[in-house]
């Protein structure tokens, strides 16, 4: 065995198409299908079920994906400690941010970072939170960006920084309330079961936070408009189509927008802020590089 077999194998299984995963690795379809027939061969055992679309796995090819992850995993930890050896001579580092906290982050982070680490490969990736959570329980990633709502025991937790949440709407949306009130003098003077809110999807963070939000107060929400982005909410809400949770970085980076700067946040107290962590695996190793690059985004949250 080597970790080219086990990289291939994995990289069809997660791709779910013989030819996506041939294009992720730089390969033919036709060589890559040659080599995984050849490899099964050589086993004298299917790995993958070629009767489903996309393909399914035999029971020898769970077992194999199993053992391959493991595999990939212990080889990252040693390239790490090779790296550590180098003393960031080389390297690389991989790294899940979420897409909304993505683009606001590493715009600040990123020249930085190339200008203290030039030698250093940083491999960025931006999907769903859970997504994320889930590859680096695969090994995929050595350390994600995310908000913390609940405790994996699988993960350990880097406290960076925490997020304030506002409610926000159209500059005197609201009628009759002050810029800046507090949310909980909102709630208890308006009726905001009378306004429409646009919110994120079910399954995302930011929307778990406001159905406590709702769950405390005792509000039933007009639900006009779900969207994953919580960008495009936080702009729908500005033009006077709702009322919606936003964050302080998205208040903060809206403030140089002529057309969404003018609006009305109305700011939630300390138990809803949300606590930005950078959350490893427990039996992983953290190169140094991967604990700088923590130590930096922490920086980046105290400024």
């Amino acid at each position: 065995m080597n970790i080219r077999e086990f990289l291939y194998v994995v990289t069809i299984y997660e791709e779910g198409s013989l030819t996506k995963a041939a294009e992720k690795l730089f390969l033919t379809q036709p060589s890559l299908s040659k080599y995984i027939i050849t490899l099964e061969d050589n086993y004298g055992m299917r790995i993958f079920d070629r009767s489903t679309s996309p393909w399914g796995l035999t029971d020898f090819g769970e077992e194999f994906i199993r053992v391959s992850r493991e595999a990939l995993c212990l080889n990252r930890h040693l390239e790490q400690k090779i790296q550590d050896i180098q003393n960031f001579k080389f390297g690389k580092l991989s790294v899940g941010i979420p897409v909304t906290r993505a683009t606001h982050l590493l715009p600040q982070l990123l020249p930085v970072f190339q200008e203290r680490y030039p030698d250093i490969k940083l491999q960025i990736v931006e999907k769903s939170s859970s997504a994320l959570e889930e590859l680096l329980l695969r090994g995929a990633l050595d350390l994600i960006v995310f908000y913390q709502d609940d405790v994996n025991p699988l993960l350990n937790y880097q406290l960076l920084g925490k997020e304030k949440l506002y409610l926000v709407t159209a500059p005197g949306y609201i009628y009759g309330t002050q810029p800046g009130q507090r949310f909980h003098e909102i709630v208890y003077n308006y009726s905001l079961e009378e306004k429409p809110f646009i919110l994120l999807h079910e399954m995302q963070r930011t929307r778990k936070i406001a159905e406590r939000i709702f769950l405390d107060y005792k509000i039933k929400p007009q639900v006009q408009v779900v969207t994953r982005q919580l960008e495009l909410a936080t702009k729908l809400c500005i033009k006077g189509l709702g009322v919606t949770f936003t964050t302080e970085t998205l208040r903060n980076s809206f403030q140089d927008n002529i057309q969404y700067q003018k609006a009305d946040y109305y700011p939630l107290d300390k138990q809803y802020e949300i606590p930005i962590v950078a959350a490893t695996r427990k039996d992983s190793y953290i190169s140094k590089i991967g604990q700088c690059f923590i130590d930096l985004v922490k920086q980046m949250y105290t400024i």
